[in-house]
């Protein structure tokens, strides 16, 4: 427990200062996370050090696709009811992003394959939810935030 505070504490103060500082906030918060992960983990040093280029080069991957699924989401941004879009460039688009969607779940599965080979299977079920986590506390504080600034506003 007293794990989890600490480290629900660091983050509390790195998103304080990641926004204050606006560059190098993606490299900031992924280092919190891959701190946060390896506790979570308890990764040994062996472990972490063949787990980790494995967990980076998936990240790449996938960073790769999101990328692709933020163009097609941006490239009508001020069109909310894509009323200047024809039913034939949406259902295209519809189903490029599908294929992206698909493309993930490929390389998580073979990710969840290489991570098997150099951790025990306790130790990628607590990778899942140490992700799960993670990516719930953040959203958490998100909220948090955004309500205080609404309150601020007077809204």
């Amino acid at each position: 427990m007293k794990k989890l505070v600490g480290i629900l504490g660091l983050i509390a103060i790195t998103s304080i200062s990641l926004i204050a500082q606006p560059e190098g906030r993606g490299e900031q918060l992924e280092a919190i996370r891959a701190a946060y992960i390896t506790q979570q983990m308890s990764l040994t040093p062996e472990e972490a050090q063949q787990f980790w280029p494995i967990h980076n080069q998936m990240n790449e991957e996938l960073t790769a696709i999101r990328n692709q699924q933020k163009e097609i989401f941006e490239s009508h941004r001020g069109d909310r009811r894509f009323e200047n879009v024809s039913e034939t460039e949406l259902l295209a688009e519809m189903q490029r992003l599908m294929e992206l969607e698909q493309q993930m779940l490929t390389i998580r599965k073979k990710y969840h394959e290489k991570f098997l080979e150099v951790l025990s299977p306790q130790k990628v079920a607590m990778l899942y939810r140490a992700e799960e986590e993670f990516k719930r506390e953040l959203l958490r504080r998100v909220r948090g935030r955004e309500e205080g600034l609404r309150r601020g506003r007077g809204q």
